[in-house]
């Protein structure tokens, strides 16, 4: 699957937690993120229980679900603010499908340039990315490793489809 890693070392899949009050937080956040739509409402839920949580592993999906849910608000440069503190602080830990959250959040942080116009930080991001997937960071299977760098590959070759002097300096790093 997509989703699994080839070095399944030391992965949980699903973190419970121990913490009725931590579940139900999650719980409120969900539905205000998925019934009531009401994202803002559930980046603030999720950041208390984030605020609450001594799990590393849990404390990395919750930023993870902050940013989307930020990004649904269309809050994109606070979206990026928040996959940067994932990719900083939680580089180790995994999605519970099993995904890199840092290759996660670092795709996720160049869709935020993407949308706030912002193609020089865009096209370093996804750059950045690929050198990662090159050198095998996060020791992905030959299919997902493809998936990923097939991603990248054809979001940069969109961001630098023009012929502006700063495009021809990405391709040259690119190409």
């Amino acid at each position: 699957p997509l989703f699994q890693t080839g070095f399944e070392e030391n992965v949980s899949t699903s973190v419970v937690t121990h913490d009725n009050s931590l579940q139900k937080q999650i719980k409120n956040a969900e539905d205000a993120e998925y019934i009531r739509n009401d994202y803002l409402m559930a980046v603030s839920i999720y950041n208390d229980a984030f605020l609450k949580s001594n799990n590393h592993t849990l404390k990395g999906r919750l930023l993870n679900l902050i940013a989307r849910n930020l990004m649904k608000a269309d809050k994109f440069s606070e979206a990026a603010d928040v996959y940067l503190k994932i990719i900083n602080d939680y580089p180790d830990e995994r999605t519970e499908s099993g995904l890199p959250l840092e290759l996660h959040a670092k795709l996720q942080k160049t869709e935020c340039y993407s949308r706030l116009g912002d193609k020089s930080s865009a096209v370093s991001s996804d750059l950045i990315v690929f050198e990662d997937l090159l050198i095998d960071k996060w020791k992905l299977n030959e299919s997902q490793f493809k998936t990923y760098a097939s991603i990248v590959s054809e979001r940069l070759t969109d961001l630098i489809s023009d012929n502006t002097s700063e495009s021809t300096e990405f391709k040259s790093r690119f190409e």
